[in-house]
């Protein structure tokens, strides 16, 4: 089961020479590589010289970023899993990635999110416990095939929702495990984002967000609102309706018969598919 790491970093030198030493410290097995999208920062020092590192002058956006990370590693051989994190997350304690990985040996899955820890403090289950969900986000592990099939990230949205989107409707189910957790800093955000079931709590503003649900409403049902620790909050609350289950269950039996999915979906999520 061989991986490699793609890390967006943006203006953040710091941040990512603790994030790979993280990495190196505290994943096993050892990435197979390590790609570094660096946009307007300085070479890495000679410490670092294993790390392939991949330089712009100009800002790509986190998702155009992970996107040229993608298309190196889709040029190599041997890679078959992708660890996407941000440059500000960090592995503190030990994590058997063997443990995340063996998801994949279900046919089926398309994606696993890992656990996002807001505190330096904080404890890895014992059981690995995964949950199906809709929405991913901060880090995850993806394999490789994927890409191929179904396209990379689609850079106008700059959100791992609607890639989440796309691979369950194609058939594919994602999860999310708390056997691998990081710790990432939460200063630097500005939204709140909770993931659980096929629930998602997004700023009522983000505009963004809205084009995703905009593109995909015939497969969703959307609430303004929705229900949290028995209270009603403002958000967002999507759930594949019942066209959406349709459309996935097809999907995985075509998939299971080695047949393309769905044309006429295949055909309208072309333009994604090359996004750059």
């Amino acid at each position: 089961m061989n991986y490699a790491v793609v890390i967006p970093s943006y203006e953040r030198i710091a941040d990512l020479k603790s994030c790979i030493d993280c990495i190196n410290a505290n994943l096993s097995p050892k990435p197979l590589h390590i790609v570094a999208v660096m946009q307007c920062e300085p070479e890495l020092p000679d410490a670092y010289k294993d790390v392939v590192s991949l330089h712009y002058d100009h800002p790509l956006g986190a998702y155009g970023a992970r996107n040229a990370g993608l298309r190196h590693l889709l040029k190599l051989d041997g890679v078959d899993y992708v660890l996407s994190i941000d440059d500000d997350s960090f592995f503190l304690k030990p994590v058997d990635l063997r443990s995340t990985l063996h998801l994949f040996e279900k046919p089926d899955t398309g994606i696993v999110c890992l656990k996002i820890s807001r505190s330096k403090e904080y404890s890895i289950g014992e059981k690995d416990k995964p949950k199906p969900i809709l929405w991913m986000s901060g880090g995850f592990l993806t394999k490789v095939s994927l890409f191929r099939s179904i396209g990379l990230f689609a850079c106008e949205y700059l959100e791992a929702l609607e890639l989440s989107l796309r691979s369950y409707l194609r058939g594919f189910v994602n999860y999310y495990t708390d056997r691998a957790i990081s710790y990432h800093i939460a200063t630097r955000h500005n939204q709140k984002n909770y993931t659980g079931g096929n629930l998602l709590y997004i700023n009522s503003g983000n505009r963004v967000q809205g084009k995703i649900l905009q593109k995909y409403g015939k497969y969703l049902t959307v609430k303004s609102t929705f229900e949290r620790g028995g209270a009603t909050h403002p958000g967002v609350d999507v759930r594949i309706n019942k066209l959406g289950r349709q459309l996935h269950k097809e999907n995985r039996e075509r998939r299971s018969r080695g047949v393309s999915t769905n044309s006429a979906f295949s055909s309208a999520l072309g333009r994604i598919s090359k996004a750059p």
